[in-house]
């Protein structure tokens, strides 16, 4: 017989009634219904991939290799590029990056933009917009979408001013672990850097930075020691001037060489240079992936290394 207590509501009566073990699993459900939505296992993969993506994107990548080679290789004038060198740096914000590029080693940079990464789950992309210099509230001035190919990125969406009036393929533009290859179009030159790119697409490979030391000898046979320069492999320069009353300056370039053509095993060079000649002096050669190059030609002497960081 029922109880006549009229404290007691049916729904109390029906709790009274619902064995115990099954109050669990209808919570849990009941949570289950109105809890957001959590990242699916896809978006996970996205997320490992845009941390590979902006690992990647960080440092100083040069075209040196495709400079040379296209005047080596003597090819039409209207299919020669310009130096070009691209320096990506992750700012305080998350996503941000500062990209400053500068053409045929001039002093002052063509332009210097900020990128913003996010990855995109709607389309499992993940996209970069360009923002003008210290400014992320304007209009982007393009967009990009990368995605993800083994263990690199190649761009198959491009939008904005980044392909107005324009031919751009995307499937040139690349992200690996040595290669940063962006189209010039993508970066419209600032009026105050008095540069103008050409529609033209850099094929910029990372370069690795080692840490040197330098003599020059000098008359009297003693010599000038410099320790801890820095130089990139991707056509970086160092000059020293001896300490004597007419004093000499030797330089240093190093290029990681990739061949285009030929039988040549790919190497790091190291060159020895005079100021004002084109025509190095001497070089010497290592493996490509080297860690270590030195020379020595008695009236100068180097010696690099990588650097550990």
């Amino acid at each position: 017989m029922l109880s006549t207590n009229k404290n007691l509501r049916p729904e109390g009566l029906l709790m009274d009634l619902m064995p115990l073990k099954a109050i669990g699993p209808c919570f849990l459900m009941l949570c289950l219904a109105i809890s957001p939505p959590s990242h699916s296992a896809t978006d996970d993969v996205l997320d490992k991939s845009y941390r590979l993506f902006t690992d990647l994107l960080v440092g100083d990548f040069d075209n040196q290799e495709q400079f040379y080679f296209d005047r080596r290789l003597e090819l039409a004038d209207s299919m020669q590029h310009r130096r070009n060198h691209v320096k990506v740096e992750a700012t305080d914000d998350d996503g941000v990056f500062r990209l400053t590029q500068t053409l045929d080693e001039a002093d002052k940079p063509a332009r210097v933009q900020l990128l913003r990464v996010t990855p995109d789950y709607g389309s499992h992309r993940i996209q970069m917009t360009f923002h003008e210099a210290d400014d992320l509230s304007d209009v982007a001035v393009c967009t990009v979408h990368w995605r993800r190919q083994l263990n690199h990125f190649v761009a198959d969406d491009v939008t904005g001013k980044c392909s107005e009036n324009r031919n751009v393929n995307a499937g040139e533009l690349l992200l690996t672990p040595t290669e940063f290859s962006l189209f010039d179009l993508a970066l419209p030159a600032r009026e105050w850097s008095e540069v103008q790119g050409p529609e033209a697409t850099y094929r910029n490979h990372k370069a690795r930075e080692f840490t040197c030391w330098m003599s020059v000898t000098h008359r009297d046979g003693k010599a000038t020691f410099r320790p801890g320069l820095k130089i990139l492999d991707q056509g970086g320069r160092i000059w020293l001037t001896s300490d004597e009353v007419e004093p000499q300056t030797a330089g240093i370039k190093m290029r990681r060489v990739r061949w285009p053509t030929g039988t040549n095993a790919d190497s790091l060079v190291l060159y020895a240079h005079r100021p004002d000649e084109d025509r190095a002096v001497s070089y010497t050669w290592g493996h490509v992936d080297a860690e270590r190059i030195a020379m020595n030609l008695r009236w100068m002497q180097a010696s690099c290394t990588l650097s550990e960081e």
